[in-house]
């Protein structure tokens, strides 16, 4: 076993050796599009921002837990593609693994791979009610599918729908305000929003509105993302079981 091998099967390994049963982990990831910002843009590289997606997104549902996201045109296709993988392993009680939210605003912008992958039973799209324009309609479906209660964020490349300081209706927003003291993990090297957001915490421009377990804020800035995946799930099931016995000692 060369060394690349072996370092492949210990983070595995420690993966599977853990769970998040059934817990939703939320990625809120995009590909920065020029025409629209380019601060965004120039930061970001799609290479990063596909590789990141791709790990965590193994990651996640390697420990057994649900990917949660918004329905992006490009990244809901490659999350389902990786949770096709996983179907075979999945016990036959257990739902979908991907779960996509939607707003019935952009309802026939649905990319065909993702609904024939919905299909096969990767995923389920879930369509929320169009109210208004674009972002009335998008905040809408931010609200329902942070309603999930996922433990844990996510952030991968982005616009300012993932990251915006002026914004009180991006997702990170509003995964502070609706799943408060959960663990925000922003992919430094994918660029866009994630990198904006990364760069604020470090400087205390944001302030860090929850805790890690057993990582440190710098170590999202790598670009191994088998280990960094493996180093934030190992994160948040331990902030899990840290919140788990907090609460078991308060009775």
């Amino acid at each position: 076993m060369n060394p690349v091998e072996a370092m492949d099967h210990a983070i595995w390994s420690r993966i599977h050796s853990q769970s998040l049963s059934g817990k939703y982990v939320f990625l809120s990831a995009s590909f920065p599009n020029p025409a629209r910002r380019r601060d965004y843009f120039e930061s970001s590289s799609p290479f990063e921002i596909t590789d990141a997606t791709v790990e965590a997104a193994a990651a996640i549902l390697a420990a057994g837990g649900k990917l949660l996201s918004g329905g992006h045109p490009t990244i809901a296709p490659l999350l389902l593609s990786v949770a096709r993988d996983f179907l075979e392993d999945l016990p036959v009680d257990v739902d979908r693994p991907v779960h996509v939210f939607q707003s019935s605003y952009f309802e026939d912008d649905i990319p065909e791979e993702t609904r024939l992958l919905e299909e096969e039973g990767a995923g389920e799209i879930h369509f929320t009610k169009r109210h208004g324009q674009r972002e009335e309609s998008l905040l809408i479906m931010r609200r329902e599918m942070l309603r999930m209660r996922p433990v844990a964020a996510i952030l991968i490349g982005g616009m300012e729908g993932v990251y915006d300081v002026n914004s009180p209706h991006s997702e990170y927003t509003l995964f502070t305000e609706l799943c408060a003291g959960r663990p925000v993990y922003p992919i430094a090297a994918t660029g866009g929003a994630a990198r904006l957001l990364w760069e604020a915490l470090m400087r205390g421009k944001e302030s860090m509105r929850w805790s890690y377990s057993s990582i440190e804020l710098n170590e999202c800035e790598s670009r191994v993302y088998p280990y960094l995946m493996t180093r934030i799930i190992e994160d948040i099931i331990a902030h899990e079981l840290d919140g788990f016995t907090s609460a078991s000692a308060a009775r």
